[in-house]
């Protein structure tokens, strides 16, 4: 650090007339430059040529040559080449291989230049000078002829399996493919066979090249055929992994190495790759970080081994330099004004003057998420001497208050819109209160939610909510108020999500249509709940691989609060399989059940029975309509049900996907029927668009085998995937 110190009193007057002078002579010169100086600004600036969307991005893009979208910058011949560059990158990268690009500059006075420009040569012309007061710069493009791939031909490859190497070239998950989602660009040609290059190093293949490569483009259409030839050679096993510790050769440091060797041995017939190496040595590292060496260092020296059955074996010594033992120092947290000091405290499970730990490290980092308190951690590091490092945890809390809007359409709402209000910090103990409201045409809903981390210092959350819903069903007037209080469990090692609370409730069910026994309007109900969740989709709104699981028991009993007696239990999950050529495979199975040990008729509230169809379940019903009917054909609910749902999706594009369904549900009015249920099958197409929000859904269902009351099929719209 240098600084700069003056001493009062000691400036001469010789000096003060000199800097008085210079000042002076500053100003003038500046004025000078200023009155030659014109500021463009981003929206004098426009784009045209390219259609509306294209130009409005190709106009955002140009954001970079003024910093941001908010800026100006000063007009000039640099400002024109710069911002034609980025234009024509930006063209080039999207096939249009040579662009061509004329400047259109008005000035105040309405006088209009034209500029032509080519990378190779410049600007054809002279623009106007900055003192005729420049009032926008009008960009016009001539894009010219798009290339595309009109074939691609790979070879060398047809050894393996389930490998389809010109998908790396040309998108293979769409049916409809245009010439622009076909697009060529040599950049992108030779980043295409590095990705089959890095994809053939991961099947083991590590001696794999590229053995010719060649393109032709056709200079009228813009057609392009392009050849590549590849040689993979023998595919590569993980042969003898040796650990060896350099500059320590004592006993305890070749028994605990052995001992890490034991531990990590590869199983057999491991395909060597590079992932599968890098994550050999990252649990080489954190083994020792854990013991307090957060500076470790391994290099790998690889070599072939023998050739066993057309596999060449690989084998590994991984070199192991574990640097010096670190001890935690000073611990200084900034950001945690929202937060009482203390509590934070308890959530660091790295401490002062204890070794260093990677995990502990991670634990600390999962503990302050949990209190959903801030926006970002960042932990940082500061060597103070050889074996001691301080620790900086530097927080961004979230606001104090933040609201969201929500939305959604449905074949049953119609139309849903409410708001998400969140207040954060509560009493400086990260207690979190929400408050949603939800209105649609057939529902009006409220929830108040109370939240708690990690209570008592334990991996456990704390919940309480105040609820109330108001909503129209197929067969009766559906009313609910009530409370919950509970717990909330993360099992981290199996990635689950479990809870469990008490409720109490108060259930109508008013404006009734059937006539069956069932029980009255109201029911007061206490009971305790247990759900358990795991989800391993690899997206959480447009999934396309993974599944999901869910169980969720609900036991009634008048002992605890309430006035009825019943088990009410559901379960069931979906399985999302990518199987080729964008053509994905989902499958979802549900079953329920609801029991009472007294008289079902009188424990069981119509609230809880189970009322199928819609554009989630049995999708050739309106919801409600897939259930059981009293003998004047009118729904009253079912007490089991076992509901099977297929689905193929195939991509039309990037966007539009085109489905068809199978939905097919089994139920009975009663437990007694539960050997002998009622089935429905609907079976349907759709159209599906792909949005930040999930797919949005327009899809009919048509019945196989209708009741006399039924429809003959529904058109159903929805958002999200229906399981």
């Amino acid at each position: 650090m240098s600084a700069l110190s003056y001493r009062r009193g000691s400036i001469r007057l010789f000096s003060g007339v000199l800097l008085s002078l210079s000042s002076f002579v500053g100003c003038l010169v500046d004025a000078a430059a200023d009155e030659g100086t014109v500021e463009i600004a981003h929206e004098d600036i426009h784009v045209e040529g390219m259609g509306w969307r294209t130009n409005r991005a190709l106009k955002k893009a140009l954001s970079i040559v003024l910093q941001d979208e908010t800026a100006s910058a000063e007009y000039g011949i640099a400002l024109l080449e710069d911002a034609l560059w980025v234009l024509e990158d930006e063209l080039q990268s999207e096939g249009y291989l040579a662009p061509q690009f004329v400047a259109r500059i008005e000035t105040v006075s309405g006088s209009e230049v034209r500029v032509g420009w080519t990378r190779e040569e410049g600007l054809d012309a002279q623009p106007p000078d900055s003192g005729l007061g420049i009032e926008t710069i009008v960009f016009e493009i001539d894009e010219g002829m798009l290339a595309y791939y009109e074939t691609v031909t790979v070879s060398g490859l047809e050894s393996l399996k389930k490998f389809s190497p010109e998908n790396y070239f040309i998108p293979g998950d769409q049916w409809l493919s245009t010439k622009a989602s076909r697009a060529f660009t040599p950049r992108r040609f030779q980043r295409s066979q590095q990705a089959i290059l890095v994809s053939l190093r991961e099947k083991g293949f590590r001696e794999a090249r590229v053995q010719k490569s060649d393109y032709t483009i056709n200079q009228v259409t813009g057609a392009v055929d392009a050849v590549v030839e590849f040689e993979l050679n023998k595919p590569s096993l993980v042969g003898e992994v040796v650990l060896r510790e350099e500059g320590d050769s004592s006993e305890q440091a070749l028994l605990e190495v052995s001992t890490l060797q034991e531990a990590l041995l590869p199983r057999a017939s491991q395909v060597f790759s590079p992932s599968w190496l890098s994550n050999y040595t990252l649990d080489v590292r954190r083994h020792f970080r854990n013991l307090g060496y957060p500076d470790v260092r391994t290099r790998v020296v690889v070599s072939p081994g023998e050739v066993i059955d057309h596999n060449q074996l690989v084998d590994i010594q991984v070199l192991i330099e574990r640097g010096g033992l670190v001890r935690i120092g000073r611990i200084d947290i900034s950001g945690d004004e929202v937060v009482r000091s203390g509590l934070l405290e308890k959530r660091l499970s790295l401490k002062t003057n204890q070794l260093f730990d990677a995990d502990a490290l991670e634990g600390t980092q999962r503990q302050l998420a949990r209190l959903n308190s801030f926006r970002s951690i960042e932990i940082e590091f500061e060597e103070v001497d050889i074996g001691t490092r301080n620790i900086a945890v530097r927080l961004e809390p979230l606001p104090k208050d933040s609201v969201h809007l929500i939305g959604g359409v449905g074949s049953y709402d119609i139309v849903r819109a409410g708001i998400h209000w969140e207040r954060n910090h509560l009493w400086r103990l990260a207690h979190r209160l929400e408050v949603d409201a939800m209105v649609s045409l057939r529902k009006t809903q409220a929830e108040v939610a109370y939240h708690v981390p990690l209570l008592l210092n334990r991996n456990v959350d704390f919940f309480t909510t105040l609820d109330w819903l108001d909503r129209e069903e197929v067969s009766y007037q559906q009313k609910e108020w009530g409370s919950s209080i509970g717990l909330s469990l993360p099992w981290v090692r199996f990635n689950m999500n479990l809870t469990a609370q008490y409720n109490y409730k108060q259930l109508e069910a008013i404006q009734r249509t059937f006539k069956s026994n069932l029980t009255g309007e109201n029911s007061r109900v206490g009971s305790f709940e247990f759900n358990v969740r795991k989800n391993e989709l690899n997206n959480p709104v447009n999934p396309t691989e993974g599944y999901q699981l869910f169980a969720n028991v609900e036991l009634a009993d008048p002992s605890i609060g309430g006035e009825v007696n019943y088990d009410r239990v559901t379960f069931g999950g979906a399985l999302h399989k990518d199987m080729s050529n964008g053509l994905i495979g989902r499958f979802g199975l549900q079953h329920g059940f609801i029991r009472s040990s007294g008289e079902s008729s009188a424990n069981i509230p119509v609230n809880r029975r189970f009322f199928l169809g819609g554009e989630n379940t049995v999708r050739g019903y309106k919801e409600g309509e897939a259930s059981p009917l009293d003998p004047a054909g009118v729904e009253i609910g079912a007490e089991f049900f076992t509901l099977v749902q297929i689905e193929l999706e195939q991509k039309l594009n990037q966007t539009v996907s085109l489905v068809i369904f199978s939905d097919s549900v089994g139920f009975g009015a009663s437990l007694s029927d539960y050997t002998e249920p009622e089935w429905l099958f609907s079976v349907g197409v759709g159209v599906r668009f792909r949005t930040l929000l999930g797919p949005l859904r327009i899809e009919y269902g048509h019945n196989l085998n209708p009741r006399p009351t039924d429809p003959k099929g529904t058109l159903q719209i929805g958002l999200g995937l229906p399981f």
